[in-house]
């Protein structure tokens, strides 16, 4: 069974070996998809940050596994979001590449 990062890093490197037979609308389109995913995971990481932040603050000293589990969650979800924007940069850095390269080609 693949552990998550693995089928991330297995998704990243499927989409690095599609980008070469690419035109510029697909690197658009996919540009795009890339951007909006980015988009969703910051709402996403936000919704997340208050939910644990609320919970910290509202639950009483006496429970703390519950505080401890909270500090945790939110301490994954700030690892795992940084983890994920990094990738969406070098994503869109490399289709950026991958479009000057296409126009400079005559790819237009």
């Amino acid at each position: 069974m693949y552990r998550p990062t693995e089928i991330v890093y297995r998704v990243i490197n499927d989409d690095l070996k599609k980008m070469d037979s690419m035109d510029l609308r697909q690197i658009g389109w996919v540009r795009s998809q890339w951007k909006r995913f980015r988009s969703t995971l910051c709402v996403c990481t936000g919704i997340a940050w208050v939910i644990c932040c609320a919970g910290i603050v509202l639950v009483d000293r006496e429970n703390l596994p519950i505080l401890l589990g909270l500090a945790f969650m939110l301490a994954v979800v700030t690892g795992l979001s940084i983890y994920l924007l990094w990738t969406i940069r070098r994503q869109l850095q490399a289709l950026d590449k991958q479009a000057i390269k296409r126009r400079a080609d005559g790819g237009v």
